[in-house]
């Protein structure tokens, strides 16, 4: 689907959402992928240009399903005992500064 060449051109947003559909994503994924790398000037971590598209949509699409697996698993766990838990019992001291 994507051409493999050394002169980069960046994909139209309209391929890039087919891309996405293809690799079992979604439009949302697509829109934020494009507005991610065409703020980097389509480059990745390292500043090499990206020529392999594809693969880059596999990896987001995969790290978008682990962020959200992990994201659901760290909110399933009690991060405090209430809503009004005080751990100094009102005991605040501001007589002496921070």
């Amino acid at each position: 689907m994507w051409p493999q060449n050394s002169f980069f051109q960046p994909p139209a947003l309209e391929k890039v959402i087919l891309g996405f559909r293809q690799a079992g994503g979604d439009e949302d994924q697509a829109r934020k992928f494009y507005k991610y790398y065409t703020d980097k000037n389509w480059c990745l971590s390292g500043g090499a240009k990206m020529t392999h598209i594809d693969k880059a949509i596999f990896g987001w699409i995969k790290r978008n399903a682990e962020y959200k697996k992990n994201s659901y698993q760290n909110h399933s766990k009690p991060t405090h005992h209430g809503p009004y838990h005080d751990p100094l019992n009102g005991k605040k001291d501001y007589s002496e500064p921070l």
